[in-house]
């Protein structure tokens, strides 16, 4: 049998937002899919009852959270870093372990760099991580493509917004199954 875990536990999720910021969000291809995307992702995480947390890359350079993220992240802990790897920071860190959560699902910018930096590092620490296609974006098309490969590559799941949030929910005609299939109609 294999020790790979195939499906979450919900009471292991915790979503994690990655540097999706004013000044660098322009310049993301499909920037605003991403973000709708995104913002799916959090009020489908909500629903379910699943924490998160946020971090912002160098804000006085790179400005505040998206404000169509930042809405839904006023009572969610943010983590102002200058690493690229939130693991590499010792206030995410904390953050993220006193949670007792060992499952990841990651959204954010940018995917060659801080989202990919994170995945990796969280991976090789044990965490069981997902990073969410649909809401992962760069520059380049290019750039994002390769991470998403090299993630996968090294054991990194690869999912899409609607996908994760069905797993999660895993059974129909209850109340989050009924707010989730409006949400993502």
């Amino acid at each position: 049998m294999s020790s790979v875990r195939n499906r979450y536990e919900v009471g292991s999720v915790i979503g994690l937002i990655v540097d999706v910021q004013d000044r660098l969000i322009r310049h993301i291809h499909d920037n605003q899919n991403l973000i709708r995307r995104t913002e799916l992702l959090l009020r489908g995480l909500t629903i379910l009852g699943i924490p998160h947390l946020f971090t912002e890359q160098y804000p006085k350079g790179l400005g505040r959270t998206h404000p169509a993220l930042s809405d839904r992240l006023h009572d969610t802990q943010k983590i102002e870093k200058m690493e690229f790897s939130c693991m590499a920071n010792d206030r995410f860190r904390h953050a993220l372990e006193a949670t007792g959560r060992q499952s990841l699902i990651i959204a954010g910018i940018e995917a060659h760099v801080c989202v990919q930096q994170t995945a990796l590092d969280a991976l090789r620490d044990g965490y069981f991580v997902t990073v969410i296609a649909d809401t992962i974006g760069s520059r380049s098309p290019t750039d994002r493509e390769i991470a998403l490969e090299h993630m996968r590559c090294e054991g990194v799941r690869v999912s899409t917004v609607e996908s994760v949030l069905f797993e999660l929910c895993g059974v129909a005609g209850t109340d989050p199954f009924k707010q989730l299939s409006r949400l993502l109609k």
